[in-house]
């Protein structure tokens, strides 16, 4: 069983982990890595006998850390209680409270068997997951309209209504997992007219150890193989993660996110024999485009919708138009000190996609098919840890990533990382560490820092400096830029603590909001800093309270402001099973550009970090209610109140008034 430490609920420990370990405004997907957190709770690892890989999926541990564990049960045998990880190189007590969630302390032979399908059954969980979302008040899409108006103008209106609501079940056992999601956003329409009921269906069988497979599954699933320059499913952990930059995992994995766009469908292995890995897969699914007609009967694709909405008529002329077909393979050889790897893909769509040209895309993918090929490394010399990978394409540019980490102490780490993604390349399906959302036109060297320097505090730094050798959407010349960070967390007492961060950043970008030639390029430089003190009252009470404000300045403007101040309340009702977390936010953000981002509690399988933009204030009340073990119910109301505003969102998503007001429910349930 997982043991919990502090006696805190493993999902408030799982939102503790992600608001210290990952920047709120990081480019990751931060519901990806809430679930995964969730799956090895629910999941537990036995930290006698777990392997390498396992434990790399703990993002919030360092390969320096991972390596200390392992030669610590190397050379003293296995760990008899939990206390004992204080005798780990490396491991400070903020380190062994985030890891208490997801592990346990279990014999030595104590080893994940081979697959048999009776005993995976028998000793399988069942779960069922429900949500639903609304928006008390009415958006510009439902508002009534003449029938003549409609007629005239389809797109005025959604053909949905404003309830968004998903369905999930799930099977899972140690070797096998089996399950199917089903999703219809806010304003689709939940009908067999325009869809089959819900406007989204995944599902998925996923089997390991079953012979020499190490993985076997049909239906929609990830890849992540190497740093991310041929293909990679999931985001990066992010820059504030310091010491994880480079991608550790290497595996298919199941897809059951509602996340209708980046995954694969069809079917995919892995075979082991001894050292060697051999992954291939296949995928083929319908993606929503824009075609246009050539002369004769031939087509094109102008753009590639990728958002997933299919909420108006225009949506739905654009679903499924295209058939997008992958394949391709990986092949790794890996030891405890060193593992080398090599991939490729071919990508081919069923139409030739001509996007309309700019001069900031004009190395952009055309055609109806792409290929990429690389190879990636990792091993382990001297204390130092090395990883990278290099990739070609088909038109013939290169990529490449390099990282090296370093712990000369068990107090202090040390990580860098150098990128160049040439304009030319273009990787479909890639994700690779970098700031231009895309794997191309980027270069990058990233220098990172960890270090414990008294009982209590921890530091975290980095300097990232990046420059783009051409044209970027809304930047009209090539450009360059920097960020620095600096994170210190400090534990005061058993009960409470407290984390400074400061951010500093200078990018530059056109004038105007405009792709125009004509339109200058200056530089936009923002200061920020945050403040978060978290407090324990007694048993059933904690509280927390934060500060965030930034500056932004650019050329020959007024510097502008942006302030949130947040103050959270959280209760346990412990003879009722209930548990209350009430926040109350105001915020003064001048300009877009002062936005500001606070991570806030929310249901289980949710992870909410809103934006705040204008002046106004926010609270929110989430109640959950657990009468058993294993049924939870979950309330969420948040209300957003502007006082500079008297009307929020746009098009279709106007609301007349200043004031928001967002309902969600959600249901699980084992058994």
């Amino acid at each position: 069983m997982p043991i919990v430490s502090f006696g805190q609920k493993v999902d408030s420990m799982i939102n503790l982990i992600m608001e210290r370990v990952v920047d709120d405004d990081d480019n990751v997907n931060r519901e990806d890595l809430y679930e995964e957190l969730l799956h090895f709770s629910e999941n537990p690892l036995n930290i006698n006998t777990c392997q390498r890989e396992d434990l790399e999926k703990l993002f919030f541990l360092s390969l320096s850390q991972i390596e200390n564990l392992q030669y610590y049960l190397y050379s003293y045998g296995p760990i008899y209680s939990v206390y004992e990880l204080q005798l780990v190189e490396g491991f400070n007590a903020e380190t062994i409270s985030f890891l208490l969630p997801f592990v346990f302390v279990g014999e030595m032979g104590e080893k994940k068997g081979q697959f048999v399908l009776q005993k995976e059954l028998e000793n399988g969980k069942h779960q069922i997951l429900s949500r639903a979302d609304v928006t008390f008040q009415q958006k510009e899409g439902y508002a009534p309209i003449s029938k003549t108006e409609l007629e005239e103008n389809p797109d005025k209106r959604y053909l949905g209504s404003p309830l968004y609501s998903y369905l999930k079940y799930r099977f899972y056992s140690s070797n096998l997992s089996c399950g199917v999601s089903m999703e219809k956003d806010a304003g689709e329409p939940f009908d067999w007219n325009y869809n089959k009921g819900f406007d989204f269906y995944s599902a998925h069988v996923f089997v390991s150890n079953l012979w020499h497979f190490k993985h076997l599954i049909i239906g929609d699933y990830k890849l992540n193989f190497g740093q991310g320059l041929v293909f990679h499913s999931d985001n990066s952990y992010g820059k504030s993660n310091l010491l994880g930059l480079a991608f550790t995992k290497n595996e298919i994995s199941k897809s059951a996110s509602t996340n209708e766009y980046g995954f694969f469908r069809g079917f995919a292995n892995t075979l082991q024999v001894s050292k060697l890995n051999i992954t291939t897969f296949v995928s083929s699914k319908k993606v929503d485009a824009t075609l246009s007609d050539l002369e004769g009967e031939e087509t094109e694709i102008s753009t590639i919708k990728s958002d997933g909405y299919h909420r108006i008529v225009s949506d739905f002329e654009k679903k499924g138009k295209v058939n997008e077909l992958i394949f391709g393979a990986n092949v790794n050889y890996t030891t405890p000190f060193c593992k080398i790897g090599f991939s490729g893909e071919r990508y081919s769509l069923s139409e030739f996609f001509l996007p309309e040209v700019k001069p900031y895309n004009l190395y952009g993918f055309n055609g109806k098919s792409h290929w990429n090929i690389g190879s990636d490394y990792r091993f382990r010399l001297y204390g130092f840890n090395f990883a990278g990978e290099v990739a070609i394409d088909r038109n013939n540019a290169f990529a490449q990533v390099h990282n090296v980490s370093f712990q000369p102490i068990s107090r202090l780490g040390l990580s860098a990382l150098y990128r160049n993604y040439s304009p030319k390349y273009y990787a479909p399906i890639g994700n690779a560490f970098g700031e231009n959302g895309s794997v191309n036109n980027e270069t990058g060297l990233f220098l990172g820092m960890n270090f414990l320097p008294v009982k209590r505090w921890k530091l975290n730094g980095y300097v990232d400096v990046f420059s783009f050798p051409w044209l970027k959407y809304l930047v009209n010349k090539p450009s360059q830029g920097y960020i620095g960070f600096v994170q210190a967390d400090h534990t005061l007492s058993s009960r409470s603590s407290l984390f400074i961060r400061y951010k500093i950043e200078s990018r530059e970008k056109n004038e105007t909001e405009s792709s125009e030639p004509t339109s200058a390029v200056y530089s936009c430089n923002k200061q920020e800093i945050k403040v978060q003190f978290d407090a324990k009252i007694s048993s059933n009470c904690s509280i927390k309270s934060g500060i965030n404000a930034n500056e932004v300045s650019v050329h020959n403007q007024k510097e502008t402001c942006g302030l949130l101040l947040y103050q959270d309340f959280t209760y346990q009702i412990t003879k009722m099973h209930v548990t209350l977390n009430m926040r109350y936010a105001f915020f003064d953000a001048q300009d877009y550009n002062n936005r500001l981002y606070a991570f806030e509690t929310d249901v289980l399988y949710a992870y909410s970090v809103p934006m705040y933009y204008g002046q106004g204030s926010r609270y929110y009340l989430n109640v959950c209610y657990a009468p058993t073990k294993n049924l939870n119910f979950y309330l969420k109301l948040a209300e957003t109140i502007y006082s500079n505003k008297d009307e929020i969102g746009t098009g279709l998503e106007t609301i007349e008034g200043n004031k928001k007001t967002d309902m969600r429910l959600f249901v699980s349930w084992k058994f």
